[in-house]
């Protein structure tokens, strides 16, 4: 699903003449190349220790440092917003 969303953003990009070609195959080689290196090293790392869970576990931890991160900026945004005197968007209905 993520490669076809990706290549069906970079086919849009192409077709209308927004597509920076060299920073695209830049970024596509770092991420090429950082795939195999992860795929080396996790499986390195099972094999030496013998268990699988080792992904389990890291993408774990991945999704909860990810969870912190958002709690966090969202606490900051409705602090800010609460100083400067913003609303949290809630309107009236019929307005």
């Amino acid at each position: 699903m993520v490669l076809f969303s990706s290549s069906a953003a970079l086919l849009s990009f192409a077709v209308v003449g927004r597509l920076n070609v060299p920073y695209a195959l830049v970024f596509g080689a770092a991420s090429m190349a950082s795939s195999v290196l992860g795929v080396l090293v996790v499986g390195s790392l099972v094999r030496r220790s013998g268990r699988p869970s080792l992904v389990v576990f890291s993408l774990a931890l991945v999704m909860l440092t990810g969870l912190a991160c958002i709690t966090a900026f969202g606490i900051g945004t409705l602090r800010a917003a609460f100083t400067t005197g913003e609303g949290l968007g809630f309107n009236d209905l019929c307005a």
